[in-house]
């Protein structure tokens, strides 16, 4: 099978999958073609019950677009007359662009008290099926006085790919570099994909205590 990713996901290369097993699992949107090459040359072939010309020993099937599940049927007769024995059913059954996963490792464990002058240090995790787009981190804090809003920001930290199902990101938070006072903030990192509409996709929060020099002589 030659099948070509949907045009959000950026990929000008079609995929070739083996489909003798009679079974394939494109993402929904693909375009499949299925191309079956005899042993010997070919007189006529079938697809779905429509007449193909043979190319030789290969049958070429015209393209279809993957959106609801369905079989393809080929059948063929050589250029001695002969049938093939059985037809050849494929079985095309489309699947989803899956969220990305994330997973924060180096994180101190339990409570963590923050110097806002030091310097958090973890990596984040992020696998995809198919591209990352971009990975970063966000935080959110407590309400500020005279009851202002919880102060928010965000970091970008590394752009991905089409091509990029997995990546390692060295992630690094220094409150006093960023601006951020001390507070208790709720860490988390993120992960775009290029499926349209879904929007970021968050690892597990992780809770620091962010403290100034006076502070942090109490703890």
């Amino acid at each position: 099978a030659e099948v070509r990713l949907p045009a959000y996901l950026e990929r000008s290369e079609p995929q070739r999958i083996d489909a003798r097993a009679g079974v394939l699992a494109p993402v929904k949107g693909s375009t499949v073609a299925l191309v079956a090459t005899a042993n010997r040359a070919l007189a006529s072939a079938r697809v779905d019950g429509a007449d193909v010309a043979p190319q030789g020993a290969t049958v070429h099937a015209r393209p279809i677009e993957v959106a609801d599940e369905r079989k393809v049927t080929i059948e063929w007769r050589d250029d001695h007359g002969l049938d093939g024995q059985r037809p050849l059913v494929v079985q095309v059954s489309p699947r989803v662009d899956e969220a990305p996963t994330l997973a924060l490792s180096g994180l101190p464990a339990g409570r963590d008290i923050l110097l806002s002058s030091d310097t958090l240090r973890f990596t984040i995790g992020v696998a995809d099926d198919f591209g990352i787009r971009r990975v970063g981190i966000q935080w959110e804090g407590d309400a500020g006085e005279n009851g202002q809003a919880p102060e928010r920001g965000e970091r970008p930290l590394m752009a991905g790919g089409p091509d990029q199902a997995a990546l390692d990101v060295a992630a690094t938070f220094c409150p006093d570099a960023l601006g951020v006072r001390p507070q208790p903030l709720v860490i988390r990192a993120f992960a775009e994909d290029y499926l349209p509409g879904r929007g970021r996709v968050f690892s597990t929060p992780f809770l620091v205590y962010v403290v100034d020099k006076a502070e942090h002589a109490l703890v």
